[in-house]
């Protein structure tokens, strides 16, 4: 791991953002003696959220223990004013989500070489993580659970390495995963892992055959319009065989990958180890068992990763920012020598926007409280999941109870309806509506009247449902994707209606919450 790291600032230099993920921002970097490496920092607002901080803790405890070529080396972690980072060996090269787009473009698969020069050490790293034991010898049951091929780096000196284990599980984790909440991609999920079971190492090789068969086949294997229609693919449909559309693969080899994509996690094949021995079985057969590096550096060299433009990036980071109607009005300066010029001003305005939110709310009997905003990536998307709950958007009432509100602009609450009625001033005149206060004075308000867990008046409520669903409750939008987690809302009687529009599939919930209870209910849509 390299020397102590409480001396960050002065150790590594970051260059410039290289990308920027559902919950972290990747940044090249360069070490006092010249080497170069990346940069990892979980990215606003998540930083300020003490749960992601523990996921991304996490992250590097079990970095620290995988020392193997074919995993991305962890150089350094630690802490400093711009918060945690982790420290990377920076990959030259490309990632095979880069060389895939364009042969899917294209309508073609990779050449057998080339596959099988990715696949070795893809399922080598696999073999490793699933075996790493902790310093007593015991077995950490790391599962990846995010093998995509965004996540496998190629580079121009031919190596190929796993990276991001930031949703894996493992013994060392300390942040539980919510019921409800799906870590990794979609279209490179296993079977039981969309529906939220307990995976085994079974489920890296599930999504490590899914790599197989699309770097063959040329085109996607589970994909749809919807999350929901590809979570649906990848639990009920099977996998075209690789012989019906490439007649000149191996037979073994098209077994393998069949064996792979086996929906029962017990007929899948009993290691990555055993894939690893049969796939270089296959290539010793084929006389391509020599000079696999040198075909992934081709692959490295023909297929180069394109750097996002300064313009792409400061566009990606508008896309993650909650802002509030009067931000505009709002000016905050970044703390001194903070590598985040954004973050304060970020934490501001999203508290700014939510007692906004919060105020609107209040005479509806519920109590909004900020959850992550992470827009849910398209099917395919090389981003990473889960679907966190998005931001919360206080509605007007319905025109009639079964109606859904129009999901608004995240945490833009609506003005009062024109035709609200103004209460009688003296004398019987109509008084003027009392004008919204502006934005410092609701932060004020709302920071002095923020109840605490365990407030006499509220309590917590947390929803999951199978398929996903917006919540609304008693005639207000609170979340556009479940999980809704640790909700703070009023005490009492309370209407949760549950709705996935894409399979036209509702559920009506009564609920009564008790003063300073937590209520945790799970529903299944459509039963």
């Amino acid at each position: 791991m390299g020397d102590a790291p409480d001396k960050p600032a002065r150790r590594y230099r970051e260059l410039g953002v290289l990308a920027e993920g559902g919950m972290a921002v990747i940044a090249q970097g360069v070490a006092d003696d010249g080497a170069s490496v990346v940069v990892k920092r979980v990215r606003p607002p998540f930083c300020f959220d003490a749960s992601y901080l523990r996921l991304f803790d996490d992250e590097g405890a079990v970095h620290a223990v995988l020392d193997h070529p074919c995993i991305v080396r962890l150089l350094d972690r630690g802490h400093d004013d711009a918060g945690p980072f982790l420290v990377f060996e920076h990959v030259d090269g490309t990632d095979l989500g880069v060389v895939l787009e364009g042969a899917h473009a294209e309508g073609r698969g990779l050449d057998l070489e080339l596959v099988l020069a990715v696949a070795v050490p893809l399922f080598e790293a696999l073999a490793a993580a699933h075996q790493a034991c902790g310093a007593d010898g015991s077995s950490l049951c790391v599962v990846h659970r995010d093998v995509s091929p965004g996540n496998v780096l190629i580079g121009t000196d031919g190596c190929v390495k796993l990276a991001d284990f930031g949703v894996a599980a493992s013994t060392l984790k300390t942040e539980a995963t919510v019921a409800g909440e799906l870590k990794g991609k979609y279209a490179y999920m296993a079977p039981e892992q969309t529906r939220s079971e307990r995976v085994s190492p079974a489920a890296d090789l599930f999504a490590g055959g899914i790599v197989l068969w699309e770097c063959l086949s040329g085109r996607r294997l589970f994909d749809g319009p919807t999350d929901a229609d590809v979570v649906q693919a990848v639990r009920q449909h099977e996998a075209p065989r690789l012989d019906t559309l490439r007649p000149d693969l191996p037979a073994a080899l098209v077994e393998l990958v069949d064996a792979l994509l086996r929906k029962d996690p017990a007929a899948r094949p009993a290691s990555a180890t055993a894939v690893v021995d049969r796939l270089r079985t296959i290539a010793l057969e084929r006389g391509l068992d020599e000079g696999l590096a040198r075909h992934a550096a081709r692959l490295a060299r023909a297929a180069p990763r394109r750097q996002a433009t300064p313009r792409e990036l400061d566009q990606r980071r508008r896309t993650h920012r909650v802002l509030g109607p009067d931000a505009g009005a709002l000016t905050v300066r970044p703390a001194a020598r903070s590598r985040w010029p954004l973050a304060a001003g970020g934490a501001v305005l999203l508290a700014a926007a939510t007692a906004i939110a919060g105020l609107a709310l209040r005479d509806r009997g519920v109590s909004a409280e900020p959850l992550p905003d992470e827009p849910s990536p398209r099917p395919g998307a090389h981003s990473v999941l889960p679907t966190p709950t998005a931001a919360l958007a206080p509605m007007p009432a319905p025109p009639a109870p079964a109606a859904v509100p129009t999901p608004a602009k995240a945490l833009d609450p609506m003005p009062a309806p024109k035709t609200r009625v103004a209460a009688p001033g003296p004398g019987g005149a109509a008084r003027p509506p009392a004008p919204r206060p502006p934005l410092a004075a609701a932060v004020s308000a709302a920071a002095a009247a923020a109840p605490d867990q365990d407030v006499v008046g509220f309590g917590r409520l947390s929803l999951a449902a199978e398929p996903w669903a917006s919540v609304t409750i008693d005639g207000v939008l609170v979340a556009k994707e479940t999980p809704l987690r640790n909700f703070l809302i009023r005490a009492g009687k309370h209407v949760v209606i549950l709705e996935n529009p894409v399979l036209g599939a509702s559920e009506t919930l009564e609920i009564e919450v008790a003063p300073g209870a937590e209520l945790r209910r799970s529903v299944k849509l459509g039963r």
